[in-house]
């Protein structure tokens, strides 16, 4: 080095190479964020549309299961213990009170709109965590 000259901080190699790595280490930090962001709606979304289990009471007081699997974020098909598909139903958006139901549907209107309930709490419960 030549007498008289000083090596100022910001010219040191020591010092670029630490700003060079805090600069890699914040943005593995964001890369990171952004991953464990991307993980969490996915599995969100898997919870979602994963085929999840119900009881209804019908008119009787009988409490009847069904195997609910998802469309999409509306559609519901209902299934029975004989895992056979006996109906689908699609949930109206704007006025949870209403629903339409598939013609093949093999459910009666009041056990229908039990389900439909027991579908809105699912999704509450699902939603809420």
């Amino acid at each position: 080095m030549v007498k008289g000259t000083k090596l100022t901080a910001s010219a040191s190699p020591h010092n670029k190479l630490c700003s060079y790595f805090n600069g890699l280490s914040y943005e593995l930090k964001k890369s990171e964020q952004s991953i464990a962001l991307l993980v969490k709606t996915f599995t969100l979304t898997l919870n979602i549309m994963e085929p999840f289990r119900i009881e209804v009471a019908d008119n009787e007081g009988l409490g009847h299961f069904y195997n609910i699997k998802a469309l999409d974020k509306d559609q519901y098909q209902i299934y029975n213990d004989e895992l056979e598909r006996i109906g689908t139903i699609e949930i109206d958006e704007e006025n949870h009170e209403h629903c339409r139901q598939s013609l093949d549907c093999r459910i009666d209107l009041p056990l229908l709109n039990s389900i439909r309930d027991e579908i809105l709490h699912h999704d509450e419960l699902v939603h809420s965590h």
